[in-house]
């Protein structure tokens, strides 16, 4: 039944649990090799956990039937590798004839952004923003957070955090944009709102990735045995999360 085991693979990555999730995802896979959202489903978990060679290796497989995801994964493997010239290649790829495509302008902003070019990222971050709102189009996820990223970048804190919680309000599950804002906090010295908000992270997402962002956060700020304590609290829920296991031995 590969629906059972797509909508498996499917929830189990929504906890953070990507290694049983690429396993459930292969299992359908195999019983039904043609399933194209799996495959797709595989190469975005694979370029969570930093598995960069499978990751390409199913965008490829992708290619045929639905080519502009296919390229745009392949941009972020290769922008996860620091080939800006074939990630920037690989995103003008996923635009096809038009350049209308969010999620296209979306990687390639995320591109520029690493190149360090952010007045160009947040050109594609704000064009992609007016095609999503010219054509009613569902929220994208990841755009305000970039943009976030873009703003704090120019040293504009204020429309920075306003993306970052626009990021939080859309999808309150992801723990990349609590991160970042909670790190701006830090910054600006409004400690006591990025307390509230690593327990509204837990809260609102009580998964591995989640109690992974706060005590990564907490390690670049400094704050070594606050690192270990939210490892710690990780792992007393999920004892086997190897990347808790790390941060919690510090």
């Amino acid at each position: 039944m590969v629906d059972v085991w797509t909508a498996y693979a499917n929830s189990l990555g929504k906890l953070g649990r990507y290694d049983e999730a690429i396993a459930a995802a292969k299992e359908g896979l195999r019983l039904a090799p043609t399933t194209t959202n799996l495959v797709v489903m595989i190469a975005n978990m694979d370029l969570k956990t930093n598995r960069l060679d499978d990751a390409e290796k199913h965008a490829k497989l992708a290619l045929a039937d639905t080519p502009h995801e296919a390229h745009s994964l392949l941009a972020q493997v290769w922008l996860a590798r620091k080939n800006y010239a074939k990630a920037t290649e690989e995103a003008n790829a996923a635009f096809g004839t038009k350049r209308d495509r969010p999620f296209a302008l979306l990687t390639l902003g995320r591109i520029e952004l690493e190149e360090g070019k952010v007045d160009a990222a947040m050109r594609e971050f704000d064009q992609a923003s007016a095609l999503l709102q010219e054509k009613q189009r569902q929220p994208l996820p990841g755009l305000n957070f970039s943009r976030g990223d873009a703003l704090a970048r120019l040293g504009r804190g204020a429309e920075a955090e306003e993306a970052f919680r626009k990021e939080i309000e859309l999808f309150p599950t992801d723990p990349q944009s609590y991160k970042n804002l909670i790190l701006l906090y830090v910054v600006e010295g409004r400690n006591d709102e990025a307390t509230k908000l690593i327990f509204s992270l837990e809260k609102s997402a009580p998964t591995p990735p989640s109690y992974v962002a706060i005590s990564e956060t907490l390690k670049i700020i400094g704050d070594r045995s606050g690192a270990r304590f939210w490892a710690a609290r990780g792992l007393s829920r999920f004892p086997n999360d190897r990347q808790l296991q790390a941060l919690a031995r510090g």
